[in-house]
């Protein structure tokens, strides 16, 4: 039995399996799919303090009631105008906040598709959640009959609040990818491209191609022959 003389003789140990390439890629969409669960439910917490915001701020219309009708206080007044736009106002402030909070928590990862679907599909959740859900005219008015006979007649009331125009529900989820989009834009770190070796105002320089209508090739058949070696003739006789 030999005692192997040096390291070389023992085996190698085994390299270590890599894993999969399906593992991987389901741990990467198992990351995306988190990511993009988180941004969702914050902006759903953040839509229900914007719907305690706009409820608190937001102009009611004043409403007084008699014995057959619901009436306006103010006809020509633009309490159902302004209940708009403070929403409108409360959905941009908080796009440009989630928008920023996104880029500022995901730049290490430079981003992804999850953090852009992530924070729309937040954005109009929390809007939606804000506005309370859709309310049709029917439900409106029996909330607002609802109001009116808790109240005495006569009396100066408020209805619930409602939109008017309800395409500010977007304005939340449009800014919010507008600020992602622009952050990501203007701070991101941008690959470097690889040095460029010096070249000339026309390139680097080249063998010109031989042009054969000014060197043209001679022809076989004009080239002259080499004459012959001459050897100078023998004076006198020949010689035996």
């Amino acid at each position: 039995m030999t005692v192997p003389d040096t390291f070389q003789d023992f085996p190698a140990p085994p390299p270590e399996p890599e894993p999969k390439a399906k593992e991987r890629t389901l741990r990467g969409l198992g990351r995306e799919l988190v990511l993009a669960l988180l941004l969702l439910a914050g902006c759903a917490l953040l839509g229900l303090l914007m719907g305690v915001l706009w409820h608190w701020l937001a102009p009611k219309v004043p409403l007084h009631a008699d014995a057959t009708a619901v009436y306006l206080n103010d006809p020509e007044g633009e309490q159902a105008i302004g209940a708009d736009g403070t929403f409108g106002l409360l959905g941009a402030g908080f796009g440009l906040l989630t928008g920023a909070a996104a880029y500022l928590a995901t730049r290490a990862r430079q981003g992804g598709i999850s953090v852009a679907v992530g924070l729309g599909a937040g954005g109009l959740l929390g809007a939606y959640l804000a506005w309370g859900g859709r309310q049709s005219a029917a439900a409106y008015q029996a909330g607002v009959l609802k109001v009116a006979k808790s109240v005495p007649t006569g009396h100066t009331f408020y209805g619930p609040l409602q939109l008017t125009t309800k395409a500010v529900v977007l304005i939340w989820p449009i800014l919010a990818l507008l600020t992602l989009i622009a952050l990501t834009a203007a701070f991101s770190p941008r690959p470097t491209p690889p040095p460029v070796p010096w070249q000339g105002p026309w390139g680097p320089a080249r063998n010109p191609a031989p042009d054969p209508t000014q060197n043209p090739a001679p022809d076989a058949s004009q080239t002259p022959s080499p004459e012959p070696s001459q050897t100078p003739a023998q004076d006198g006789p020949e010689r035996a």
